[in-house]
C-alpha cells in the first residue's frame, strides 16, 4: 500500500481509482464495509483502490475550542487499512485553507487529481466548506463529472447505530466491552517499548512502557489486556496515564505481561483492551502501590 500525505493541491495519482471517502476514526464495522466494497469494486474493474481521509479530525481544526479525542493514531490507522488490501492511503493535510474549499472544488480535486472513476462513502458523509456537501451533492454531480457513486447504508449492531462519536464516548468512559462490540474487534494500541524508570522491576512487576498521545480517547486507569509480542499472545494488565504516584510528565501505557521473560526494549507490541478495572490513583507510598498492583493482577488471573 502506498501512503501519501500532503496538501490537497499537491496530491496527484495517475492510476484510475475507486475511492473510499471518510474520516475513518477507529475503523469500525461501517468503515470497513465502505473500504471492503471499494476494494471489491476496484478488483472487479481492474483499477486501484484508495482511501481518502485527513491527517486530523476536521472539526478539531474548524473549531479549536473543542477538544476532540481520537480513537486511533494515524500510524495504527495505516497498518489497519493496509490489512484490508487497499492500494493507496491518502491523507489530506486538513488546515484552515483546506477547510474553506467548496464542495464542488473538492469533487473536482477527486476527479482530476486522483483520477477517480468511483466514489464510496457512508450515508451521512459530508464534505466541503462548512460540511455543505453530502451524498445528495455527490449524486447531483456524478453525471457531470462521470463517476459511479456507491453510498453505504447505516450499519446497526444489536439495534444500536455504529458511529465513531458513540464509540469515542464509550472508550472515554472505560466501557470497553460495549466499544469492542461496536468496533467489531478488540480496541488496541501499538507502539515501541521505551525505557521507563524501572519502578516495575523494583515492585517485582517489570513493565513494558509505550508512550501514547494525550489526544487518544482512552480513559486513564487500569485495564485487563492482552499483549502481542512477536505474534505470541500474553495475558496482561495495563495502566494508562501519568502514574501519579511517581509523577511521569508524559502519558504512557505501562503493561505487566504475565508469564513473559525477556527484553522488550525497542520491540513493537500490540495491546488489546478487554475491560476497565479502576481509575488511576495516587498512592501515599510505593508499598501501597505494590499492594494494589497485586490486587489488580489477581483480578485478571482468570481472564480467558
Amino acid at each position: 500500500m502506498k501512503i501519501i500525505k500532503d496538501n490537497f493541491e499537491n496530491i496527484q495519482v495517475d492510476d484510475k481509482l475507486a475511492v473510499a471517502l471518510g474520516t475513518f476514526d477507529g475503523l469500525h464495522w461501517g468503515h470497513k464495509k465502505i473500504i471492503n466494497e471499494t476494494v471489491k469494486y476496484a478488483k472487479k474493474n481492474g483499477i486501484k483502490s484508495a482511501v481518502l481521509t485527513f491527517d486530523k479530525i476536521p472539526i478539531s481544526v474548524i473549531n479549536t475550542s473543542l477538544e476532540i479525542k481520537v480513537l486511533m493514531e494515524n500510524d495504527v490507522k495505516c497498518q489497519t487499512i493496509s490489512e484490508l488490501g487497499v492500494d493507496y492511503l491518502i491523507f489530506i493535510e486538513f488546515n484552515e485553507k483546506f477547510s474553506k474549499v467548496g464542495y464542488e472544488d473538492f469533487i473536482k480535486f477527486i476527479m482530476h487529481n486522483l483520477n477517480a472513476v468511483a466514489l464510496f462513502c457512508g450515508y451521512n458523509y459530508t464534505f466541503g466548506y462548512m460540511g455543505m456537501g453530502n451524498t445528495k451533492t455527490l449524486e447531483k454531480y456524478k453525471n457531470k463529472y462521470g463517476y459511479d457513486l456507491i453510498v453505504i447504508d447505516r450499519v446497526v449492531y444489536k439495534g444500536h447505530n455504529i458511529s465513531s462519536s458513540i464509540i469515542r464516548d464509550k472508550i472515554s468512559k472505560g466501557k470497553m466491552k460495549e466499544a469492542n462490540e461496536l468496533l467489531g474487534y478488540k480496541y488496541f494500541i501499538k507502539g515501541e517499548v521505551i525505557e521507563g524508570n524501572r519502578l516495575g522491576n523494583k515492585l517485582g512487576f517489570p513493565t513494558a512502557n509505550i508512550r501514547i498521545s494525550e489526544n487518544l480517547a482512552l480513559k486513564n486507569g487500569v485495564y485487563a489486556t492482552y499483549t502481542y509480542i512477536d505474534e505470541n499472545k500474553y495475558k496482561s494488565i495495563t495502566n494508562i496515564g501519568h502514574n501519579p504516584t511517581v509523577e511521569k510528565d508524559y502519558r504512557v501505557a505501562e503493561t505487566y505481561v504475565f508469564n513473559f521473560q525477556g527484553n522488550l526494549y525497542n520491540k513493537n507490541v500490540k495491546i488489546e483492551f478487554e475491560y476497565f478495572i479502576r481509575d488511576e490513583k495516587k498512592f501515599p507510598c510505593i508499598d501501597e502501590l505494590k499492594k494494589q498492583v497485586n490486587r489488580d493482577i489477581n483480578s485478571v488471573m482468570n481472564l480467558k
